[in-house]
């Protein structure tokens, strides 16, 4: 069976804290590397101080939140659980 190139989805990844990190799936190449940068744009406005695994995870969260939605990287308060 032939593999059909327009139906190939594009995987964004980023490499934050030391280890690369999933972002998410794209339909094309071209919405594959704007959600890149709109999340790498989000992760450079991070403290690049060292991160507890709760801060890595909320940046990760902001970042593929900008990624999908279109918008720029918003900080939120941290909440104590």
């Amino acid at each position: 069976m032939p593999i059909r190139h327009d139906l190939l989805l594009q995987q964004v990844q980023l490499y934050y804290a030391g280890h690369s990190r999933y972002i998410g799936v794209f339909d094309t190449k071209q919405e594959a590397a704007a959600a890149y940068e709109r999340a790498r744009e989000c992760c450079s406005n991070f403290d690049k101080l060292d991160p507890t695994q709760k801060m890595i995870k909320r940046n990760i969260e902001l970042s593929c939140k900008a990624a999908f939605d279109g918008g720029t990287c918003r900080r939120k308060q941290m909440t104590t659980d």
